[in-house]
């Protein structure tokens, strides 16, 4: 996103610097795009504005399982028996279906972000994943997602998901599923 034209937007007195010989206002100018806000200040006797600076809120980012802050789109929170969904993913008529053990059908999204991030798994203190994941977007544009165990394949020296071994999101944890944005017009009737 690119940030709006210089000086444009709500003025708001930062600081005086009370007291302070020499102090000058600081003052910030503050504005925002369809999902971003932005600033920028500049100190009371200065012609130059500093550079724009995004302000990043719950509504352009998310912390996922793992306690790190990314960029939001359309958010899914998958845990093993339920679905949240952040403010624009509520915006899509998002169903949930737990087919077994493991395995989660995720009905009437827009389907998988297309540029950036689009899953985050949970991990260990030591950045291993918890369990293994398989997704897919199916034919009809469904989102499945199955979890498993892991276990060590000797001819390919790797960890693999154990397909015989179907496993649920560990409790308290869940899976980020970043959905593709949809463009919201607004009525101007409302």
């Amino acid at each position: 996103p690119t940030p709006p034209l210089s000086g444009v937007g709500y003025f708001i007195p930062v600081n005086d610097d009370a007291g302070v010989t020499g102090a000058r206002l600081r003052f910030a100018v503050v504005t925002g795009t369809t999902n971003n806000l932005w600033f920028q200040e500049r100190v009371s006797g200065t012609a130059a504005w500093t550079v724009w600076h995004k302000i990043y809120t719950t509504r352009n980012t998310s912390v996922d399982s793992n306690g790190f802050i990314k960029a939001a789109s359309p958010i899914v929170k998958l845990f093993s028996e339920k679905i949240e969904l952040n403010d624009e993913a509520q915006r899509q008529n998002i169903e949930f279906e737990k087919l077994g053990v493991g395995d989660y059908l995720i009905k009437g999204s827009s389907g998988f972000a297309q540029e950036g991030w689009y899953i985050e798994t949970p991990k260990d203190a030591n950045g291993n994943v918890l369990f293994s994941v398989i997704y897919t977007t199916l034919e009809s544009g469904d989102i499945s997602v199955k979890t498993y165990k892991k276990k060590f394949d000797f001819e390919i020296v790797s960890i693999v998901s154990d397909l015989d071994n179907p496993v649920d999101i560990t409790e308290n944890r869940w899976i980020d599923i970043r959905l593709q944005e949809i463009e919201v017009i607004d009525d101007p009737q409302q």
